[in-house]
């Protein structure tokens, strides 16, 4: 990942990729009266569906081609509670910085009466009426039409104070069911799939919550337009209390915003905010806090998922262009009280940086699985090109935590390798070093670490096994995962491993003793037999000490040779 610098009194940076032909246009939306920076602010090219928007601090990124930047095209900014703005991108210097601003709305709550479309209900409350008007119009609100989206999807992780995880890719996905009413999950109405990631190794030691390797059906489920699994207006509404907070505008049309919380705390709950666009009595933003406590004889979870959805409008339809989730889960350990909880942050965001309404391309895989995802190489001219969400200088820790264990492009570049296990040992060129030296003679290896010793007794090779490996008819061949030399030699003396009959060796894969524990940890120690052409042959051979024939090395070696 390239790392992100930002200077404070630059607003906008455009620098040309003159191979690529690409401009990439850096800059930061402010609000025109209070200089603040606008979040969540939508840049589109044009009137239809390709472009950015602002992280946390109003800054985005966008990349765009050269021929771009004349008189008929234009830059579209839009955001809830703001005046809608265009500029020409010919209006652009590319030589020069410029600042972004937008107009904040002038809407007060007392300039609009809201009525619901169901005035003859004997519903006095206006704010439930509301809400259940804009349920009622989901099926004429949302995308009803085959789409192909694309978006940028990042995933991270902190523990305590630092981060430990982190995730990017390159996501489209279509809609191949277009039936009005909700499912319950998006694989149900989606495909998915993934060209391009890059991801850091996972440092996070907070067992009780296991990491699914890309996290779509969790966050798009979050589309209340869409989805019933994650969505309390789903539920009974008289287990809520609603009122309206205030009024507001997006793109010229009045939002009414409403508040909402359980009226009796519960082991789940829920409560928000949602934005109503009175016009077509559509949701524009969703705000939903979720609490949970778990609770068993072991350990206790209590966790707070923050989960904001936003979303755009193209030919009268909306659909989801953002959806961002932040997590924080604490765990106390009941059998351990004097032991201090463990605290786990996870954020999960989505943009939709491109969105192709009536398409005739199909995706019609599911949410991709660990395996699929190591089938992915990483690929840095790729990210050199592709809109991403820009990031915050809050987020530049993240890359210096990682980076401070190993290189995060060293990172990016062999996560899906190494998560390959043992195969991913064994091709790397350190160990083909090694086997290299035992060619044209069926090898016997044993991987392990100062952190997962084999037991002695298992080792210790059979005497059949010892007079071929006399007669050099096959090798037992010791490698140590280990960093340090110094501990790697003593443990081979403390646990008898300096045996005439054991060739050792040690190979540093230069990632640190950490990042290799956390992939190998639960492979180490590995027994496997290479064969003649440094093939693996077996992967649950005898252990040495129960070799009780030479005929196990004379097949192995036939079968190498396609006898």
């Amino acid at each position: 990942m390239r790392r992100y610098f930002f200077i404070f009194g630059i607003i906008l940076n455009i620098s040309l990729f003159a191979q690529e032909d690409i401009v990439i246009l850096k800059g930061q939306i402010v609000d025109s009266l209070t200089n603040e920076p606008v979040p969540f602010a939508n840049i589109r090219l044009n009137n239809f569906y390709y472009g950015t928007a602002t992280n946390i601090e109003g800054r985005f990124e966008l990349k765009l081609k050269t021929n771009r930047f004349t008189s008929e095209n234009e830059l579209r900014l839009s955001c809830i509670g703001y005046v809608s703005k265009r500029i020409s991108l010919s209006e652009i210097d590319p030589l020069k910085y410029q600042k972004l601003i937008l107009k904040a709305s002038s809407q007060q709550l007392n300039e609009v009466v809201v009525k619901g479309e169901r005035a003859k209900r004997r519903e006095t409350n206006q704010a439930k009426t509301l809400i259940m008007d804009a349920i009622d119009r989901i099926p004429a609100n949302k995308v009803r039409s085959k789409y192909l989206a694309k978006g940028f999807y990042r995933h991270y992780c902190k523990e305590d104070t630092a981060y430990v995880r982190l995730t990017e890719a390159a996501i489209d996905y279509t809609q191949n069911d277009v039936k009005p009413t909700l499912v319950q999950i998006p694989q149900n109405r989606l495909g998915f799939g993934i060209k391009h990631l890059r991801r850091s190794y996972d440092y996070t030691s907070f067992a009780k919550l296991s990491h699914p390797p890309i996290s779509l059906n969790f966050l798009l489920s979050n589309d209340i337009n869409n989805y019933e699994f994650h969505n309390p207006l789903r539920k009974n509404l008289d287990n809520y209390e609603f009122y309206i907070s205030d009024t507001t505008n997006f793109e010229q049309d009045q939002v009414v915003i409403i508040e909402f919380e359980n009226k009796e705390k519960k082991q789940l709950s829920y409560s928000g905010k949602i934005y109503i666009n009175l016009r077509d009595k559509a949701f524009i933003r969703a705000d939903f806090l979720e609490t949970q406590i778990s609770t068993n004889k072991v350990d206790s979870i209590h966790s707070i998922v923050d989960k904001k959805v936003f979303y755009d409008r193209i030919n009268g339809r909306y659909y989801a262009n953002r959806i961002i989730s932040d997590v924080t889960a604490t765990h106390h350990a009941l059998t351990h009280p004097h032991k201090d909880p463990i605290a786990h942050k996870s954020h999960v965001e989505l943009m939709i940086n491109e969105f192709i309404p009536k398409t005739k391309e199909l995706i019609e895989s599911e949410e991709p699985s660990e395996e699929d995802l190591r089938e992915i190489t990483y690929d840095s001219a790729f990210w050199n090109s592709y809109i991403v969400l820009e990031a915050t200088p809050l987020e530049q820790k993240i890359i210096d935590d990682l980076s401070s264990k190993v290189d995060l492009q060293k990172q990016f570049k062999s996560a899906n390798a190494l998560k390959d296990g043992v195969q991913s040992l064994i091709q790397s060129a350190e160990c083909q070093n090694v086997l290299n030296q035992y060619k044209n003679t069926p090898t016997y290896v044993i991987f392990w670490a100062k952190w997962k010793i084999p037991n002695y007794y298992e080792v210790l090779p059979s005497p059949i096994m010892r007079k071929l490996i006399a007669k050099e008819k096959v090798n037992l061949v010791m490698i140590s995962l280990d960093e340090d030399e110094e501990k790697w030699l003593l443990n081979r003396e403390v646990y008898g491993f300096d045996n005439s009959s054991i060739n050792h060796h040690r190979i540093d894969l230069g990632y640190g003793e950490e990042s290799i524990r956390n992939f190998f940890s639960d492979i180490l120690p590995d027994f496997l037999v290479i064969d003649e052409n440094g093939e693996i042959v077996d992967h649950h051979p005898p252990f040495p000490n129960q070799v009780m024939s030479k005929d196990y090395f004379r097949n192995i070696s036939q079968a190498s040779n396609g006898n």
